[in-house]
């Protein structure tokens, strides 16, 4: 009977393990989304605004300078190659979770629990974890780098709105483009 109960406990924790490992692979998921995110909110602001918190004397200038290693790259492929990797294991780990033979004893559904499923997912959980503050840390300061840029270079002497990447009438040839047709602009347009 005690062995029924530990073999029923442990294919209890093995299935809250592989829906553990679901939702970390949704938020690895999202964490590539919301550093393309950052990306595009980093590439819209204007190079002055760069310029200034990259020369900023204060903490901004490091921030800046992560920012920039972070999104003046060829490929965004570098930064992810780590993610990816856990991507796999999270996937292996699941995979191996999920084929567990039904005819398992309970003392070997409880050497896989303890001695290869917890200690591989106690790692990815923690590579996750680091994973979500590297991209909370971006977020921030991507943040900050709009915030900066919205109040002193995306408005005219008027007071109006004009960012470079706003839509205006070309009167030359009647279609519409954005406002700089130099820089940054030239990679989003057709």
């Amino acid at each position: 009977m005690l062995a029924e109960e530990v073999a029923k406990t442990a294919r209890k924790n093995i299935q809250n393990m592989v829906e553990r490992a679901d939702i970390l692979l949704h938020t690895c998921n999202n964490f590539e989304d919301c550093y393309r995110d950052a990306g595009i909110a980093f590439h819209k602001t204007e190079r002055a605004a760069r310029h200034a918190m990259a020369h900023n004397t204060s903490q901004w200038g490091n921030r800046y300078a992560k920012l920039e290693k972070a999104f003046l790259l060829d490929s965004y492929e570098d930064w992810f190659f780590a993610l990816k990797d856990r991507v796999r294991c999270l996937t292996e780990l699941r995979t191996r979770a999920q084929h567990i033979p039904s005819a398992a004893t309970a003392e070997q559904l409880m050497s896989v629990l303890l001695h290869e499923l917890l200690p591989a997912m106690n790692s990815l959980i923690s590579d996750c974890e680091a994973y979500n503050q590297w991209t909370q840390k971006f977020k921030e300061d991507v943040n900050l780098l709009q915030m900066l840029n919205e109040q002193l270079y995306q408005v005219n002497g008027m007071g109006e709105r004009c960012a470079w990447y706003d839509p205006v009438l070309d009167l030359v040839n009647g279609k519409r483009t954005v406002r700089s047709r130099i820089g940054e602009c030239t990679l989003f347009m057709d």
